[in-house]
């Protein structure tokens, strides 16, 4: 990890591991910001992007254990406005034909909806989505909702897994369901209680220096500015979209404590945020085989929100069956292991997430340690 840094790979990295609630590993190597002269620190506040996903679904599970709302309830019951979403029928393009089976809150949480990231030109409706805009700065998530609603579904709900805005319109089903913004819930019923105080989406002007630039791969090789530590990044308050799937900012501390409470069935140090029968359900696999081909990671399954590992022999790397994880963009990474009782932890700020495979390499690395 540290010859990753000296190489230019990297700008910088932290990661921790907690094995049976005792810090077995701690570090932060490189630097945050380069130009600034700034090194990597524990404090250091990431963009962790999609690792947004599973916060937002420990909301939507505290809102089921209020009996506020229902995993099998059609997302139209929360957002009437969705109801009307026809599927895209390529031999018709200006007809969509009705959803077959209505699209539910377990649809969105396991990216079974129907919804796409629009990630593809060549695809009609992934086109159209582009053309939306759907998330403007300056909006709110329920403006995403409303140009959303005049679009079709890419694929009739529960058809295939596409990974997809789906925990956006899970965020914005969470406010409607709590009555306050997505940010004023999540900050009120999971960072708080578990004192996650540089968890939020955005980052205050008093906390702007801790903030590590983003970096991408340089064109003739190194690195390059992709949003800059400072008042300018759009993460710097004052924020109004809160999206559900990719916009928090935490540090690794403050995500460790995420998981720890995961890892000890919901709750930490006396803060009860769920049972240990929703920990379970969120992080069991709920993808049939027919659903699983189109997820990417081999050897996985996903439950809601998480990534479940199946086999870790078609993974091809070390790990434990049943242990849940996931990632961000700007290569930030988790997992909990049940198995071996242990939480890890690797934050970069290098986007794409693809470009390097010291993820893996850090996981083999901490297995391998292993007593």
């Amino acid at each position: 990890m540290r010859a990753a840094v000296t190489r230019g790979d990297t700008a910088g990295l932290s990661a921790v591991v907690m094995r049976k609630g005792v810090l077995a590993y701690a570090v932060s190597i490189g630097m945050r910001d380069i130009d600034a002269g700034k090194q990597m620190q524990a404090d250091t506040v990431f963009r962790i992007y999609s690792m947004t996903k599973p916060v937002v679904s420990v909301a939507a599970m505290i809102l089921l254990e209020e009996g506020r709302l229902l995993l099998s309830d059609p997302v139209s019951l929360h957002l009437p406005e969705l109801g009307g979403m026809g599927v895209f029928d390529p031999e018709q393009p200006d007809r969509p034909k009705p959803q077959a089976v209505e699209m539910s809150i377990a649809d969105l949480m396991t990216h079974t909806a129907g919804l796409t990231y629009a990630g593809d030109p060549t695809d009609p409706v992934d086109r159209l989505y582009q053309k939306a805009r759907l998330f403007r700065r300056g909006e709110n998530i329920q403006d995403m909702v409303a140009r959303l609603a005049g679009l079709p579904l890419k694929r009739q709900p529960g058809e295939r897994f596409e990974y997809s805005i789906a925990h956006d319109v899970l965020g914005a089903l969470v406010e409607r369901a709590a009555g306050m913004r997505l940010g004023q819930f999540t900050a009120e019923r999971i960072f708080a209680p578990l004192d996650m105080i540089d968890t939020a989406f955005e980052v205050p002007h008093d906390k702007v220096q801790r903030l590590a630039t983003l970096y991408g791969p340089g064109e003739g090789g190194g690195l390059k500015i992709l949003d800059e530590a400072s008042h300018r990044s759009r993460w710097a308050a004052p924020v109004t979209l809160e999206a559900g799937g990719e916009s928090l900012v935490s540090t690794v501390p403050d995500f460790l404590r995420f998981c720890e409470m995961l890892r000890n069935g919901g709750e930490l140090e006396g803060a009860h945020i769920l049972s240990r029968k929703s920990v379970e359900l969120l992080t069991a696999n709920r993808l049939s085989e027919t659903q699983r081909s189109d997820l990417w990671m081999k050897g996985y399954g996903y439950g809601l929100g998480f990534g479940v590992l199946l086999d870790p022999a078609l993974n091809a790397n070390l790990g434990s069956r049943g242990e849940y994880t996931w990632a961000g963009s700007a290569s930030t990474y988790f997992w909990v292991d049940p198995v071996e009782d242990m939480s890890s932890l690797l934050f970069l700020q290098l986007e794409p997430s693809s470009q390097l495979t010291i993820p893996r390499r850090f996981k083999a690395l901490v297995h391998q340690a292993l007593a």
